[in-house]
């Protein structure tokens, strides 16, 4: 199903070609473009294919100032932040009390997404991803938003985690957790997620973690870890 872009004449659906058996964004859908209750609903409504491998991609929206925050998850107040009248002491305190309310709907939405996902049975031998293009200054330097791409920590550090059946020597599955350190860039999605499933040796090809996106930019004196991207 093809659906326009509100931004332009070109097909969001094209984009990804022929490859993609289902499409759909916020503006397949009544309401504003922006709902992530509407990926829920999509996701809800979702019927999994029987016996091939299946790819989801969900973009969610909640943390972004795009974003629709509902009543429910509006826990900081002020957190109105599309007046421009607002000073710079108010406007602050405004867009990181929203920011913190998109976090708290994000992590609820994800939530939901699990739930889903295995009242579907698609966790039973699936690897989830959660991670992020961008992160968000709120206030940093004098700056707020990501609008203007500089090396901070705000924009730069944001979370990765892999959820998946890690395999034992013996074929069986381990639950357990761990936590890596190591600076990592988004171009190391391929290489982290195949060599999760097994499918591929950790670091096997150009883009592993250790010589990704090399820094041409000194990072500021409050960086406490490498940057590679």
């Amino acid at each position: 199903r093809c659906s326009r872009d509100w931004s332009s004449d070109v097909c969001s659906s094209d984009l990804y070609g022929d490859a993609v058996d289902e499409y759909q964004d916020g503006s397949t859908s009544e309401g504003y473009l922006n709902d992530d209750f509407k990926v829920l609903e999509g996701l809800r409504n979702y019927r999994p294919q029987e016996g091939v491998p299946q790819f989801l991609f969900l973009h969610l929206m909640s943390a972004h100032p795009l974003g629709l925050r509902h009543a429910e998850y509006r826990r900081w107040s002020p957190s109105e932040v599309g007046v421009r009248s607002l000073s710079t002491e108010q406007l602050v305190p405004a867009y990181v009390n929203n920011y913190h309310n998109g976090i708290l709907q994000a992590d609820a939405v994800i939530e939901r997404i699990f739930g889903l996902l295995r009242d579907k049975g698609l966790l039973k031998d699936a690897i989830v991803v959660v991670t992020a293009d961008h992160g968000e200054l709120l206030g940093e330097e004098g700056r707020i938003g990501h609008a203007r791409p500089v090396p901070l920590e705000g924009l730069v550090r944001v979370p990765l985690l892999i959820s998946g059946p890690r395999r034992t020597e013996g074929g069986g599955q381990r639950t357990d957790a761990r936590t890596d350190d190591r600076a990592v860039s988004l171009l190391d999605l391929e290489d982290l997620t195949l060599a999760t499933a097994g499918l591929r040796e950790p670091g096997a090809t150009p883009t592993a973690a250790t010589i990704s996106m090399p820094s041409v930019v000194r990072l500021p004196d409050q960086c406490d870890r490498v940057w590679r991207g």
